[in-house]
């Protein structure tokens, strides 16, 4: 089994080159990259400048964070992720707001 089998991933504050990339490595390990972010998602890669004034997505999970269970977490982990192929424990790449 794949590191990002059953993921689904949307991003937000990233470059498009930053977007790109996190959508190729997550598609490449058999997980999914979505632009748009809904309860499917299963995880939200978020910038470090990322903040809920500027980023709907990020305000909206946040707001849905009990519902829907979507984590926050910075690119760090889809990067450490694809190195270690494993799924490593997203609360050590969390997004804290």
């Amino acid at each position: 089994m794949s590191w990002a089998e059953n993921i689904v991933v949307s991003v937000s504050g990233l470059s498009r080159s930053e977007r790109n990339f996190v959508g190729n490595v997550v598609e490449k390990a058999g997980g999914r990259y979505t632009p748009s972010l809904s309860r499917r998602c299963t995880h939200l890669v978020v910038s470090h400048a990322a903040d809920t004034a500027t980023s709907k997505k990020l305000a909206l999970a946040l707001h849905n964070k009990a519902k829907w269970g979507t984590h926050i977490v910075f690119p760090d982990w889809i990067t450490a992720c694809a190195e270690s192929r494993t799924r490593l424990p997203e609360q050590d790449f969390a997004a804290h707001w």
